[in-house]
């Protein structure tokens, strides 16, 4: 995420100029991606643990709630 702040930061400037901007917006797009990515697994996988939790426990951790 930083280096996306930074990337942003860079092209919003008026010091960079416009082959470099397409450089950095390339690479946002890849940061982007990559974060989509990530955060996907991350997902899946919560919800592979979320289904290995016994009924009786997700129902305890529910009423803490």
């Amino acid at each position: 995420m930083i280096e996306a702040e930074a990337c942003i930061n860079k092209m919003e400037s008026d010091e960079v100029p416009l082959s470099e901007s397409l450089a950095l917006y390339k690479r946002g797009l890849e940061l982007i991606n990559f974060c989509d990515l990530e955060l996907k697994e991350a997902q899946k996988e919560i919800t592979l643990l979320d289904n290995a939790v016994p009924k009786e426990a997700s129902d305890l951790r529910n009423k803490k709630s």
